[in-house]
């Protein structure tokens, strides 16, 4: 009998569900085939997605907190 792991999000979209996931390999905290079950993504979603979640990364380190005073 094939048990399916549920989908962790699946109200959000596949581009978040694959950003979710490339945070999760970049953690290395699962195999790798456990994550894009559980994120219902695949390796062409990856490959789609991947630039725009490095942008995503690299402008959010750029923004400046803001200040609470």
């Amino acid at each position: 009998m094939i048990t399916r792991t549920p989908v962790l999000a699946p109200e959000l979209s596949r581009k978040h569900r694959t950003w979710i996931a490339l945070y999760d390999l970049e953690a290395a905290l699962l195999p790798r085939q456990e994550i894009l079950q559980r994120n219902e993504v695949t390796e062409e979603d990856l490959q789609l997605f991947e630039e725009s979640w490095q942008w995503m990364r690299t402008r959010r380190s750029l923004t400046p907190l803001v200040s609470s005073n």
